[in-house]
């Protein structure tokens, strides 16, 4: 779902500058209507960011769209159903490179 790339690039974003989200940035994490009911699954987007007080920023989604789209599955080919995914992304509220390790990457889960 985009929802989910949208998701994964403010994160790729984080892991280049090394910076944590402003609490500004944690509150722009909401579905862009979120009166609008998916047309394929009946269900509403749930997406939203965090900081647990606790070193982490959490940012989750439902992966449901707020926004319209196809309907899935659909005569021309698309076989695939628009389905809740849950995903729950946890980031260092302050970041820091490894000295050493793959890519230099920052520890994540």
């Amino acid at each position: 779902s985009s929802g989910i790339n949208a998701e994964y690039g403010v994160v790729l974003l984080l892991l280049e500058s090394a910076l944590s989200l402003t609490s500004e940035e944690l509150a722009a994490f909401k579905p862009r209507d979120p009166d609008y009911t998916c047309i394929n699954t009946g269900l509403k987007s749930n997406v939203y960011a965090e900081d647990l007080g606790d070193g982490r920023q959490l940012i989750y989604t439902n992966g449901i769209p707020s926004h319209d789209t196809w309907t899935f599955p659909n005569g021309n080919g698309n076989p695939n159903y628009v389905e809740e995914v849950e995903n729950t992304l946890y980031i260092p509220a302050n970041p820091e490179f490894r000295e050493e390790g793959p890519l230099y990457c920052l520890p994540m889960g």
